[in-house]
């Protein structure tokens, strides 16, 4: 008699990635706002020196498995705080 052996947890990349950078889609708090307190931490951490550019919000969405314009929203939420800057056609960076 064969048994299935289940596959070793978090073996594939992107699958450990997604599971890491999950978000609560059952929280109270909304996913963009969710975005926006994990980049400001990682902002005020010191992960986005002054001056660093961040992801783009294409490259968030697929790290959130989210739609782009939840990613933007908590971009602009960082800009309004002063946490970030935006430059057109450059994108976002980390404020100083």
């Amino acid at each position: 008699m064969e048994t299935d052996i289940a596959p070793e947890p978090y073996a594939d990349t992107r699958a450990a990635l997604l599971t890491r950078d999950m978000l609560a889609r059952q929280a109270i708090v909304t996913m963009s706002l969710q975005i926006h307190d994990r980049l400001r931490a990682r902002i005020e951490g010191g992960d986005y020196p002054p001056g660093t550019r961040l992801p783009s919000a294409k490259v968030l969405a697929e790290r959130y498995v989210v739609h782009p314009s939840t990613v933007s929203r908590a971009l602009r939420m960082l800009v309004a705080e002063g946490h970030a800057v935006y430059r057109p056609g450059l994108g976002h960076f980390a404020a100083g």
